[in-house]
C-alpha cells in the first residue's frame, strides 16, 4: 500500500527523524507507530519512524508532518510537496543490537550495517540507548573497535594535507574538571614548526570542552578550507569538531551518550581515533588520566586502554601513543570557560597553576619528540621565551579573536565562598562534584560560571579558609549549584599529611 500526501515541517523537540500521520492514513496503511516508512518524490527518497496522531490534533488526514530539531533545521522535504509513503521493514540493525545485548561479539559485517543504519537515521534514540547501554555493559573487543573505527571514517567529511607536513594531533579521553592543556600543547608545538590543527569538542559531561573556553577568545566554527587557511598561516588551530561533518555517526551517538553519561571505552576509542583520522592526523597523542573519580579509576585499566588506542591506531594507519596522567582532582584552579581562559592566559605568561603548566610541557615534550623538533626541555624554553604565547595570540586572532578582554568582568556576579570546617590537609578533591556544581552554576553554556580552587590536594589549611568560590550565572543557578554541597562536600580534609604522588606520566 502507497499513499500520497502533502508534506507539512515542524520543529518538534525531541522527535527527530519522526514522521507523524492521521490515525486513519496510519489505519490505511497498517500501522500502528514506530514502524518505519519510506517518503519519497522522483528525486528522493528518506526513511522516518512513523508516530500516529490517535487524535487528529497534530495533522490533518492527508497530511504527513515531518520533524524538524529546531526551526532553523534545514528541510529535506519541502511544506506543500507530495510525496509517496509506504511502510518498510525495521532495519537490520534492531537484530545487531539485540546482539550485543546478549554480550556476543559483533562481525566486521553487523558493525557496518549499524554504522549505515545509524547514519541514515534508521534508528531512533531509543534503539541506540539501547545499543549504548549494552556497549557500555558488555564492551567491545579490539576487532570490533577497528571495524567501528574504519566504519565511522567512511561517512562525512574529511581533511587533507600536503603530502610532506606532519600532521600532529593531541586529545585527552576527558573527566577531569579544568584540564585544559590543549591550547598550551597547540602553541607550543606550532611554535616548531609542526601542524596540528586541533578540532576539539564542546562539553559532553563536564562543565567545558576546550571549544567551548577557546570561544571566550575567538570564534570555533569553521569550514574545512578556512581551518586549512589558519593552519597554513599560523600552523595550528583550536576548532570545534562539530562544526564540520567529521564522522557524523559518532556525533549521532555522542548526542545519546549525553544525557545517559554513558562514555563506554571501546567507543571512546573508536570516537576519538576516526575523527583524528577525518582530520588528517598521523601521530596522535592520547592523554589518558586515572585515578578516584575519573573515567579510568585504575593504573591498570589505563595502561590497557593505552594498549587499545595503539594497537587500534596501527591498524587504521596512525602512530598513536598514550601518556597516562595522575586525574583523581581537577587540573589547575579554573572550572568552566571564562576561569580556565584565565588559567590558560596565566601559564601562556609563565605563572598559572603548576599542575597545569607541568601537564602541558610534559604533553607538548612528547608530541615533539614524536615530530623529531626535541623534547620536554625544548618545550620548557618555547613557554619561558614568550614563543608560546606569541604563537597563542596568533592563532586566536587568525580565527577572527581577541586576547584583549577583561576576563574577571565576564564572571557571573552570584557568587558563594565554601569554607574549611576545619584545619588540616587537603587529602581528596571530588572531580564529579566540582564539575557537578559548575555545571549547576550555568557552565558552559554561559561562560562565567564556574568554581575557582584556591586550595589543591596536598595543601594545608586553616578553619575559616576559602576552599574554594563558586561563580553563577544568576541566583537561581547559584541555589541549585549549593544543592549540591548540601549533601556532600567535594574537599576532604584530614588531620595528618598524606604522600601526594604529583604525577604519573
Amino acid at each position: 500500500m502507497v499513499l500520497k500526501l502533502k508534506v507539512k515541517n515542524l520543529p518538534i523537540y525531541g522527535a527527530e527523524n519522526h514522521a507523524f500521520l492521521h490515525w486513519k492514513d496510519g489505519r490505511k496503511l497498517n500501522l500502528l507507530g514506530g514502524e518505519r516508512i519510506k517518503v519519497s518524490t522522483r528525486f528522493k527518497s528518506k526513511t522516518y519512524i512513523v508516530k500516529i496522531d490517535k487524535e487528529g490534533n497534530l495533522v490533518k488526514e492527508g497530511e504527513i508532518v515531518l520533524s524538524q530539531t529546531s526551526a532553523s533545521t534545514k528541510t529535506y522535504f519541502k511544506d506543500g510537496c507530495i510525496v509517496q509513503v509506504k511502510p518498510v521493514e525495521s532495519p537490520k540493525s534492531k537484530h545487531i543490537i539485540k546482539k550485543k545485548i546478549e554480550g556476543k561479539e559483533l562481525s566486521s559485517a553487523e558493525i557496518k550495517q549499524l554504522v549505515e543504519d545509524i547514519y541514515y537515521d534508521r534508528l531512533d534514540k531509543i534503539e541506540l540507548a539501547g545499543f549504548i547501554t549494552a556497549v557500555y555493559i558488555q564492551g567491545y573487543s579490539i576487532r570490533e573497535t577497528t571495524a567501528l573505527t574504519k566504519e565511522m571514517y567512511k561517512y562525512g567529511d574529511r581533511i587533507t594535507w600536503p603530502f610532506h607536513w606532519k600532521i600532529m594531533d593531541k586529545h585527552s579521553i576527558g573527566g577531569v574538571p579544568g584540564n585544559r592543556t590543549t591550547p598550551l600543547v597547540v602553541s607550543i608545538v606550532a611554535s616548531t614548526g609542526l601542524k596540528i590543527p586541533k578540532t576539539s569538542s564542546r562539553s559532553i559531561t563536564s562543565p567545558a570542552g576546550t571549544a567551548d573556553t577557546i570561544e571566550v577568545v575567538a570564534p570555533v566554527e569553521f569550514s574545512a578550507n578556512e581551518i586549512k587557511r589558519i593552519v597554513k598561516k599560523t600552523n595550528g588551530c583550536l576548532v570545534w569538531g562539530g562544526a564540520l561533518d567529521l564522522a557524523p555517526v559518532d556525533d549521532k551517538l555522542i548526542r545519546v551518550e549525553h544525557p545517559l553519561s554513558l562514555d563506554p571505552e571501546g567507543q571512546v576509542i573508536a570516537s576519538i581515533l576516526s575523527k583524528k583520522k577525518s582530520v588528517g592526523s598521523k601521530y596522535v597523542l592520547i592523554d589518558i588520566p586515572y585515578g578516584e573519580g575519573s573515567k579510568v579509576e585504575t593504573l591498570q585499566e589505563a595502561e590497557m586502554m593505552a594498549e587499545k588506542f595503539k594497537i587500534v591506531g596501527a591498524k587504521v594507519d596512525m602512530v598513536v601513543e598514550s601518556v597516562i596522567t595522575k586525574g583523581d582532582e581537577p587540573i589547575g584552579r579554573g572550572i568552566g570557560p571564562v576561569l580556565e581562559m584565565i588559567d590558560i592566559i596565566a601559564v601562556l605568561h609563565n605563572r598559572g597553576p603548576s599542575d597545569l603548566k607541568t601537564k602541558a610541557l610534559e604533553l607538548a615534550g612528547q608530541i615533539l619528540q614524536m615530530g623529531g623538533k626535541g623534547d620536554i626541555e625544548t618545550a620548557k624554553q618555547i613557554l619561558q621565551q614568550g614563543k608560546a604565547y606569541k604563537k597563542f595570540k596568533e592563532i586566536i586572532e587568525a580565527q577572527g579573536g581577541s586576547l584583549h578582554k577583561a576576563f574577571t568582568d565576564m564572571l557571573g556576579t552570584a557568587t558563594y565562598e565554601v569554607k574549611a570546617d576545619q584545619k588540616g590537609y587537603i587529602t581528596h578533591i571530588s572531580n564529579k562534584l566540582i564539575a557537578e556544581i559548575a555545571k549547576r552554576a550555568g557552565a558552559p553554556s554561559f561562560k562565567g560560571a564556574g568554581v575557582y580552587l584556591y586550595k589543591k590536594k596536598g595543601e594545608a589549611v586553616k578553619k575559616g579558609e576559602v576552599l574554594f568560590k563558586i561563580y553563577a550565572q544568576n541566583e537561581k543557578k547559584l541555589d541549585y549549584a549549593l544543592e549540591v554541597l548540601k549533601k556532600e562536600n567535594p574537599y576532604r580534609i584530614t588531620q595528618k599529611q598524606a604522600y601526594i604522588v604529583e604525577k604519573v606520566f
